[in-house]
């Protein structure tokens, strides 16, 4: 093994409006002090040590981690990740942007979009013939992408409004259907008189299954725990939550891999990584994303070191308790001088899978304590200079200027003394 670094991965600077940690800080520290400069007996200041920096620091990297996320995977595809049901297809650039909103704004534009999408018969024929007809009003000629954005924005109260009052016989017509295309024929007929679009008539298709899911999940949350509590690993999980499940009317359902995913989402195993929900490019595939996915920002909640200590190799169950217990403390080694009330400090409590009994004295095994220490770097992130065994994890205490902060790992912000036992 070479002694050089490993290369780090530079994050790309957010545009403006967002900014990253400094830029948001010093713009906070500067209202904060002139909203306080006439007070008598300031409240908050600029130290370190004062309770409501230590929170508005922590709420503003929270805020920098989602503008260097916006600016790494841009927002164009926000609108595919919360799954809109209408169908809508996202305008990529926001030049196409700008431009449909220049043909919602021009009166004698607008009305002749609104006639073309009444009488068109798709989205790719209203596309067709806008183009054909209209130019953009801020000048040049009208893309395809631009004038379908138009037929379709136009259109969206109708479907909204066939959802609503046809809410029944959609329900009924997709739950009887056996296969997706008998499901798009019954919803066409049971809308025929109101001239929907092929695409609009697979919205409605498409936002009936998203209902038919959520009651799922509600409905059979502790079946679905169940099933994944007692998988190996997540791709067994995915597996095993296809279903089929069998409805309260009777009709069965199996889950499509996207559906899997909000599945797992709400009950995740102790084998899931955050890049389950991820493509390859690192694009969310669940809309909001799971909390796991948030890992480039510090730790606030206990909540939060629990759900990432379930990610460790092993780990069955995870809690936690106040205070330090024997084990291993927030640097890596071992402890026997329990502290239960030590402040600032808290320690997971894991139980390791396949360790029958399991054992709950304090005397740990090499084996054992190397497992402790793999879930403590899952819960604290990964830090650096950790390979031996006995070395001591860095001392976030040390770092405290600026200056030195590694700014490619999680910062330690509200100093948390975690331990694992």
């Amino acid at each position: 093994m070479s002694g050089e670094p490993p290369p780090t991965i530079q994050r790309p600077a957010p545009k403006a409006p967002d900014a990253d940690f400094d830029a948001l800080r010093a713009a906070a520290l500067s209202a904060i002090q002139q909203s306080q400069a006439a007070t008598s007996r300031p409240w908050t200041d600029h130290n370190l040590h004062d309770p409501g920096i230590t929170l508005l620091e922590a709420a503003l990297y929270a805020i920098a981690d989602l503008h260097h996320r916006i600016a790494g995977r841009g927002i164009d595809a926000w609108e595919i990740e919360a799954r809109d049901w209408r169908g809508d297809e996202p305008l990529g650039a926001i030049e196409d942007r700008e431009a449909l909103h220049r043909i919602l704004a021009t009166p004698s534009a607008l009305a002749t979009a609104r006639e073309i999408a009444a009488g068109a018969t798709s989205r790719a024929d209203a596309a067709a013939r806008t183009a054909g007809v209209l130019a953009d009003p801020g000048g040049g000629p009208l893309s395809l992408a631009v004038a379908g954005a138009v037929g379709s924005t136009l259109r969206r109260r109708l479907v909204i409004r066939a959802a609503l009052d046809r809410s029944g016989p959609i329900e009924g017509a997709v739950a009887e259907a056996a296969t997706p295309a008998a499901a798009r024929a019954a919803v066409a007929a049971a809308v025929a008189d109101l001239g929907l679009w092929p695409e609009e008539i697979d919205a409605l298709v498409a936002r009936t299954e998203l209902r038919r899911l959520a009651r799922l999940l509600r409905d059979r949350g502790d079946e679905l725990r169940r099933i994944v509590e007692a998988a190996s690993d997540a791709p067994t999980a995915l597996a095993d939550l296809r279903g089929p499940f069998v409805e309260p009317e009777g009709t069965m359902v199996e889950l499509e891999e996207d559906d899997r995913l909000v599945a797992l989402a709400e009950h995740p195993c102790p084998r899931v990584a955050p890049e389950i929900w991820e493509g390859a490019g690192g694009e969310t595939r669940l809309w909001p994303p799971h909390a796991l996915q948030a890992r480039t920002c510090e730790p606030v909640t206990q909540a939060d070191y629990r759900r990432l200590a379930l990610t460790a190799q092993e780990v069955r169950r995870a809690s936690v308790i106040p205070g330090r217990a024997a084990g291993l403390d927030w640097t890596g080694h071992v402890t026997h001088e329990p502290r239960p009330y030590r402040r600032g400090a808290f320690t997971l409590v894991v139980e390791r899978a396949g360790l029958e009994p399991p054992r709950w004295d304090a005397t740990l095994t090499a084996a054992e304590r190397t497992w402790l220490r793999g879930t403590l770097v899952a819960a604290l992130g990964a830090p650096s200079g950790v390979s031996d065994p006995d070395a001591s994890f860095p001392d976030f205490r040390a770092q405290a200027d600026e200056s030195e902060l590694d700014h490619q790992s999680p910062r330690r912000l509200l100093g948390d003394e975690v331990g694992a036992a």
